[in-house]
């Protein structure tokens, strides 16, 4: 794939990891801080909770029972990893802020770790992985496919991989958005020996724009 529409080497290249440290340290606890900054925080709740509802729904679907191991790969300060705990499920939650992960919610059922996720290495394998709104804030390309890479280094034989993104080319305005297609996601699948088995639109609250969680089993 190019890196037209964002994350090209070089003196001008953005910083994803900076962007978001700064993010979370200005919103803190405000629910903007890993949502839409055009929002209000109860806005953002409100779809933060329409996608557990989602994801309980799917995950349950695909047979991942109370008491699973799951790791929701960009978590922020775990708002949505809090809500999963809550239905039995066993969660690691990771993400690239130290000020997210030291702030994060709820440790009951939770194991929290910072790291980004292209060099994630924890050393075991989950019945899920869950990238939620996640990878098309990965701007560099090179970037992008470690990280897909990696999140299928955590997934177990069998398991899956559910991401939530826009899959359009359509270019983003934001410099930290870059949208891809399902072909790009099909392309790392090959490499990884894995399959899409599902991919289901949904339309956020307060948006109105279309996104899609896409399954792969590994």
């Amino acid at each position: 794939m190019s890196d037209t529409k964002g994350g090209a080497a070089g003196p001008g290249k953005f910083d994803a990891h900076g962007y978001w440290q700064a993010r979370h340290r200005k919103y803190g606890a405000d629910f903007r801080g890993v949502g839409n900054v055009s929002l209000a925080c109860d806005a953002n709740e409100r779809q933060i909770l329409q996608k557990a509802l989602l994801l309980a729904h799917v995950l349950g679907r695909l047979g991942v029972a109370r008491g699973a191991r799951v790791l929701d790969a960009g978590c922020g300060r775990g708002y949505l990893t809090m809500l999963l705990a809550q239905i039995g499920l066993d969660c690691v939650g990771c993400d690239v802020s130290k000020d997210a992960v030291e702030n994060a919610y709820g440790r009951d059922r939770i194991t929290y770790v910072q790291s980004p996720l292209a060099t994630l290495n924890l050393g075991e394998s989950f019945a899920a992985v869950l990238c939620i709104d996640v990878l098309y804030h990965v701007v560099d390309d090179e970037e992008w496919q470690r990280t897909l890479a990696a999140l299928h280094a955590h997934t177990q034989p069998g398991g899956h991989l559910c991401i939530v993104e826009n899959l359009t080319a359509e270019p983003s305005a934001s410099p930290h958005c870059r949208w891809r297609t399902l072909a790009d996601y099909e392309s790392v699948c090959r490499r990884e020996g894995s399959r899409i088995v599902g991919v289901e639109t949904y339309t956020p609250l307060e948006i109105q724009r279309e996104k899609s969680i896409l399954v792969i089993q590994t």
